[in-house]
């Protein structure tokens, strides 16, 4: 792409006293594309330079964004697909909280947290807040846009729902996991673009969209956005009408009465931008085209959010839809169904049965029997233990272990993490302050691990999970020690890969080193792992009963509406709260994913709504009947007893 300078006389009808029409400009420029002269005119006083080049691939750059092929940093190419994101805002006033969509983090927003593999933090409780505030008040802006559709019975483009829930999902890991410094900021860059991308959506159909329909006359100038390139006369008159900064491009030949009064040079973008590619990542082959680009960028961002990958599923998650204004994208994703190939002869059926018995037909496979340790299905009383909640605890130890079980996956009986009896269930004092310890060192490491999208997120056994409480990494011979103690390897192997490293850091920890833990941080301790292992869960048991991928509706069904890194305060919420109008808003909300499971629940659960008038009786009645058809139903379809939430 050549500049032809002075080569082509755009000045000839130049006339400074003129009004400037759609097709005229202050500025101009020519360039070569595609081997032919064009000549940019445009309705603002600068020509960026076109972000086209031979080979066209993007790439992170050093500032962990996409320099020049990043819509929200550079005018790109028009898509009737992506018809928004020439509104995308160049800037907001400082005072507004979307300003913190244009804020760079730096290292001293970064917080290190101990951990077994040091470099792991989070963002500072102060950037954190400005760009929850941020997001809290676009989306609001958002639900008040909903509420003026459907009061004309309309309905908001399906990108609406799509990128909201990208917004969510990315503020909500930004809040959860800790992860290294660089993968904190790449976090911060998708969130911003993601919200750049809904504010220009949101404006392109509030106020763009509008002024181009109604025509009259245009803006005095353009307004504050990035813009885009247009090879279209209809759309520089659009763009002319809306106040969208556009660059007509056209062949010079066909040149007439355009009234030019300045030629000048494409800007440079390195003038303004990063460009210098981050060494260490790959780029991306994308063709020149922005459609490829976004699609691109979309993938990296879901790769980033895989952590919501069911870690009990033996498939791969399915490909999200493209986000298109024409196609519909929803969080209830139908799960596919397993593929039957020479690689899986035997792979299971999809269930058709609503009963107890196996989709195979006939008795389903016996239930496994216990193979003489701790009754998993009674809840284990000791004085670490944080409360139990009745209704939950009666419901587990209800459970009908006669009843056959569907188990077609491996990792049906294992454990996200480990169960949460198993940190406070040995006889020796010195034992339990060992495993409390060694959970509080790897936490952050394994909530990195199931945030890594390269790891398979392989579950671990209970005996696997006992040998990592003990920190059992150096073992004295070969065989099923060495094989367990391999587990840890691969239980801390995405974190230390991370940061290049090779050894542990005060992992494991020598017992006359321990500083002891209170009854009280051991509850929280054991609370926080419970927690966690009953979120994703409950995630994986919807998953798998209704055929759902439904990861947002799931969340509301926990207080906080988080997966993991749950906060502390919580325990006394949700579920877990003791003020029973508060649990039966949750109750009713999970009666509600219940009716889409192969498993039908009881009526009194089908029949569930908030709007519904329930005596004090009936309320606990139904939070009884909903943890008894969840806690059957988990054992029907993954051959254990489940972990149930409790109380701190």
């Amino acid at each position: 792409m050549d500049h032809l300078g002075s080569t082509f006389d755009l000045l000839k009808n130049r006339d400074p006293a003129a009004v400037l029409g759609a097709f005229d400009s202050q500025v101009a420029a020519i360039l070569h594309f595609n081997g032919q002269p064009y000549f940019i005119t445009t309705n603002t006083d600068y020509i960026p330079r076109l972000p086209i080049r031979k080979n066209h691939s993007i790439s992170l750059r050093q500032d962990l964004r996409y320099g020049d092929d990043d819509p929200t940093q550079w005018p790109q190419q028009y898509s009737a697909r992506y018809c928004h994101l020439g509104a995308i805002p160049t800037t907001i006033d400082h005072r507004l909280p979307l300003s913190a969509l244009f804020w760079s983090p730096c290292k001293r927003d970064f917080v290190e947290h101990t951990a077994a593999v040091r470099g792991l933090g989070t963002l500072a409780p102060f950037p954190w807040t400005k760009l929850e505030r941020a997001v809290k008040s676009l989306l609001e802006e958002y639900e008040e846009y909903v509420k003026q559709l459907e009061s004309n019975s309309l309905q908001p483009l399906a990108l609406f729902p799509s990128l909201a829930q990208q917004i969510s999902l990315t503020l909500e890991r930004l809040q959860c996991l800790p992860s290294p410094y660089t993968k904190m900021v790449l976090t911060i860059r998708e969130l911003q673009r993601f919200s750049l991308e809904f504010v220009a959506l949101l404006r392109y159909m509030k106020i763009y969209k509008p002024r181009i329909e109604k025509g009259g006359l245009p803006p005095l100038k353009p307004d504050a956005c990035i813009g885009a390139f247009v090879a279209d006369a209809t759309l520089a008159q659009n763009f002319h009408a809306a106040g969208i900064p556009y660059w007509y491009m056209r062949p010079t030949s066909t040149f007439r009465d355009e009234n030019i009064l300045a030629v000048v040079e494409p800007l440079d973008p390195s003038t303004r931008l990063e460009l210098d590619a981050e060494p260490e990542v790959p780029a991306i082959p994308t063709g020149t085209f922005i459609d490829a680009k976004i699609e691109a960028m979309r993938e990296v961002a879901r790769r980033s959010n895989a952590w919501y990958r069911d870690p009990f599923n033996d498939q791969p998650p399915p490909t999200e839809g493209t986000s298109q204004a024409s196609e519909a994208t929803s969080s209830r994703t139908r799960e596919p169904k397993p593929e039957q190939s020479r690689h899986h002869p035997y792979a299971s059926k999809q269930r058709a049965s609503t009963g107890s018995t196996s989709s195979r037909g006939g008795p389903g496979t016996p239930a496994p029997k216990e193979t003489g340790g701790r009754n998993k299905f009674e809840v284990y009383t000791a004085e670490e233990m944080p409360p139990s909640i009745p209704a939950w605890a009666e419901a587990l130890k209800r459970v009908d272990r006669s009843r056959p079980v569907e188990v077609t996956r491996a990792m049906d009986g294992r454990y996200v993490f480990p169960e949460p009896a198993l940190l406070v269930s040995q006889q020796d004092s010195q034992r339990r302050q060992l495993s409390l310890h060694h959970w509080t060192l790897l936490r952050e490491p394994l909530f990195y691990r199931m945030a890594d999208a390269d790891d398979p997120h392989t579950l671990l056994t209970t005996q696997q999970w006992r040998d990592v409480l003990f920190g059992k990494v150096r073992p004295g011979g070969r065989g099923k020690g060495q094989q367990r103690c391999d587990v840890i390897d691969e239980v801390l192997g995405p974190a230390m890969r991370a940061f290049g490293l090779s050894q542990y850091s005060d992992f494991p920890a020598n017992a006359s080193d321990i500083i002891p833990i209170t009854i009280h941080r051991a509850r929280e301790i054991v609370w926080d792992v419970a927690e966690s292992n009953f979120r994703y869960e409950f995630l994986a048991l919807d998953r798998r009963a209704s055929g759902l991928v439904r990861h947002d509706q799931c969340c509301t069904c926990f207080a906080g509406g988080t997966l993991m890194n749950i906060p502390l305060n919580m325990g006394k919420c949700g579920l877990a709260s003791e003020s029973l109008d508060e649990r039966h808003r949750y109750i009713c909300r999970i009666a509600r994913l219940m009716r889409d499971w192969v498993h039908k629940p009881p009526s009194l659960v089908i029949d569930a709504n908030l709007l519904t008038y329930y005596s004090d009786d009936q309320k606990h009645a139904l939070e009884s009947a909903v943890a008894v058809h969840y806690t059957q139903t988990f054992y029907a379809l993954f051959g254990r007893a489940a972990v149930i939430p409790m109380r701190l």
